[in-house]
């Protein structure tokens, strides 16, 4: 059902997470925090064994939440606040108990993601409660809009001085970051940034066939990548078994060269 898709998304990000970076960050499946459920998400989960007796058996459970959806569009707000508080406390103790912060500073955004920041909650003062952001959002984009440029250039200048603090970070941030980083995603930022200001060696391919593209494709912009990536495929079915030995022996030293690189600058 629509509730359950937290549980299984938790789970899938787990089966995705290395076995190495597990065991180097200590992280088991029950560590990864359950994030609360929005209001709506609530509201299916009480209501839908109420609202799949209604239909026949058998029903998918994608047509019951379809009902429950316009039921959520149709509740009075008064009601709907129950729901809001909830998430509000569950939020709030979920804040409590997780206080990862994570040692990679934030990512600038455009612009008008400072304008909206700098003005969200005046803004948002302007319409009914329980109001969604998009609308608000959306709202704020109006106004962008109709700045002028000399007011446009104000919050220009914050991205410029943000992105260049964080271009910073990552050319004089230790190493050893990385061990303080906990999520996956970010743990892939820092290594392709690193990578990008040469601080770190470039992953090798994963197999001899991806060595022979990477040595032999060339774009032209009168032919799809797609054709060239056939051509190419069609190219190394025709190489002898030795040569295809001799690519996947040489991707295996560049693997061992690799990882040694890396035990030795992390653990140096």
């Amino acid at each position: 059902q629509h509730y359950f898709i937290q549980s299984n998304l938790r789970r899938m990000l787990w089966q995705r997470l290395p076995c190495l970076l597990r065991t180097q960050c200590n992280v088991t499946l029950s560590t990864l925090a359950k994030r609360p459920p929005n209001p709506y998400q609530s509201f299916v989960s009480d209501k839908f064994k109420e609202e799949s007796v209604l239909h026949p058996p058998k029903t998918p459970s994608k047509d019951i939440v379809k009902c429950l959806a316009r039921k959520w569009n149709e509740l009075p707000s008064a009601d709907k606040s129950v729901y809001y508080e909830r998430y509000n406390d569950e939020m709030t103790k979920f804040s409590q108990e997780n206080t990862y912060l994570s040692p990679l500073p934030k990512r600038p955004g455009n612009p008008f993601t400072y304008f909206a920041s700098d003005n969200y909650q005046t803004e948002k003062s302007h319409h009914p409660p329980n109001t969604h952001s998009k609308h608000i959002v959306k709202s704020l984009g109006g106004k962008w809009k109709n700045l002028s440029s000399a007011q446009k250039e104000v919050y220009n200048q914050k991205v410029s001085a943000d992105r260049k603090k964080y271009d910073q970070f990552f050319t004089r941030a230790p190493l050893n970051t990385l061990n303080q980083i906990q999520d996956e995603k970010e743990k892939k930022i820092f290594m392709r940034k690193l990578v990008e200001n040469g601080r770190l060696p470039k992953k090798p391919p994963l197999s001899g066939y991806n060595l022979f593209i990477s040595r032999n494709f060339k774009a032209d912009a009168n032919v799809p990548n797609s054709e060239i990536m056939v051509l190419l495929a069609q190219k190394y079915q025709r190489l002898t078994e030795s040569e295809k030995s001799a690519l996947a022996k040489e991707v295996e030293l560049m693997k061992e060269g690799y990882n040694s690189n890396m035990d030795r600058m992390f653990n140096s």
